[in-house]
């Protein structure tokens, strides 16, 4: 197992800086996913979007697979393992759609979720971007939102941007554009929300996409771009998610005092 993850961490940076090095990464079709399923029906799937270089089943290693299932919630989890060289082939969404998210909701889930960390997080909110009828709440825990001048540029610039050009700079920008353009806290569907490290290095442009969510929809707490501080978001938005007489658990003292708008 070690080999492997070396493997594909390697082959994952690679593949950032030259495309060649994505013959590294073989892209199945469907695309592997591990499914995780009670013996009753469920409502809601909640759909598990890894990092850079990371396995479907860490997400099992790591607890996040338990501590659904410990928190009550009606709902069954696939984690996919979606690495980077979904992304650089730009398949990610077709694959996600037609082998995970459309046949779900043909075999009766009538909520699907998504919860994507670090590069899984950019991925899950595309995936929102184009096909927001398809999802009903997406969590992004830490997300890479893109370089720092490409936000600057997607949060201060009004001008339209260009038709046609597909450069990573302009689809990053594209997404930060759908969300600031919402319309109020009301009419953002599906429902986001954010969860990071305030040690994240991503926090600055966490921290400002939060800017643009619900505040009770984010959660920043103590920590760095790691799977505990992963796990703690977890746990805690389970904690809020949780229902109690319809509605969500209100927020703890612990979550008050961490929250960041």
């Amino acid at each position: 197992m070690l080999l492997r993850r070396v493997r594909r961490r390697l082959a994952c940076r690679l593949a950032l800086y030259s495309d060649r090095a994505l013959a590294l990464l073989e892209c199945s079709a469907p695309v592997c996913a591990l499914a995780y399923t009670g013996g009753v029906p469920r409502d809601t799937l909640v759909v598990f979007l890894p990092g850079i270089g990371d396995f479907a089943e860490d997400f099992e290693r790591r607890g996040f697979i338990d501590a659904l299932l410990a928190s009550g919630l009606p709902a069954d989890a696939v984690a996919v393992d979606a690495h980077y060289g979904y992304y650089g082939r730009r398949t990610l969404l077709a694959r996600l759609a037609q082998d995970v998210v459309l046949p779900a909701r043909s075999r009766g889930y009538r909520e699907i979720w998504l919860v994507g960390i670090s590069m899984g997080g950019i991925g899950a909110l595309s995936y929102v971007v184009h096909h927001p009828g398809h999802i009903a709440r997406a969590l992004l825990l830490a997300p890479y939102l893109g370089e720092p001048a490409w936000i600057r540029e997607a949060t201060h610039d009004s001008a339209p941007l260009p038709g046609g050009e597909s450069t990573p700079r302009m689809r990053v920008q594209r997404l930060w554009r759908w969300v600031r353009d919402q319309p109020g806290e009301d009419a953002l569907r599906p429902k986001l929300y954010l969860g990071y490290g305030l040690r994240d290095r991503f926090a600055a442009a966490n921290a400002l996409f939060g800017g643009y969510l619900p505040a009770q929809h984010v959660l920043a707490v103590p920590g760095a771009h790691d799977w505990r501080t992963w796990k703690r978001l977890w746990d805690a938005f389970l904690a809020r998610w949780a229902v109690v007489g319809g509605e969500e658990r209100a927020i703890g003292r612990d979550d008050q005092h961490n929250r960041r708008a």
